[in-house]
């Protein structure tokens, strides 16, 4: 796990609190890593495009948070990136993820300590 965030204050106290080590004030050192799963991206909003489009360039799964983007354009973009190579954009208040969360609470499964989804997309699937 990594945290990225400008302002030293915040990214002490958020490394502090989730108990993060590998912390960085420059979110580009931290995709230089290699080694992320995924990103969450939970920026202000006007910079949501310019970090996600980095973050699905380099192939890294993502969960963006709303809006998506400010521009219709820029979400055209960043679908289309996530298609070329080949990720899966995923926010987390979709209706989907609303739906399985309704579900899940609904039917008593015991635990379920690590749930799975799918996103299907132009006859493709990731998990």
């Amino acid at each position: 796990m990594a945290l990225a965030d400008p302002s030293p204050e915040r990214l002490s106290l958020a490394g502090e609190h989730f108990g993060i080590a590998a912390q960085y004030a420059d979110y580009h050192a931290m995709l230089d890593r290699g080694d992320l799963d995924g990103v969450v991206v939970a920026t202000p909003h006007t910079t949501h495009y310019a970090v996600a489009r980095e973050v699905l360039t380099r192939g890294i799964p993502l969960m963006l948070e709303k809006p998506m983007v400010l521009r219709a354009r820029d979400a055209r973009e960043l679908v289309d990136l996530a298609d070329q190579h080949g990720v899966c954009p995923q926010r987390k208040s979709s209706q989907l993820n609303r739906r399985l969360q309704t579900l899940l609470q609904e039917v008593s499964l015991g635990s379920c300590p690590q749930p799975q989804s799918e996103c299907q997309r132009g006859g493709r699937v990731w998990q």
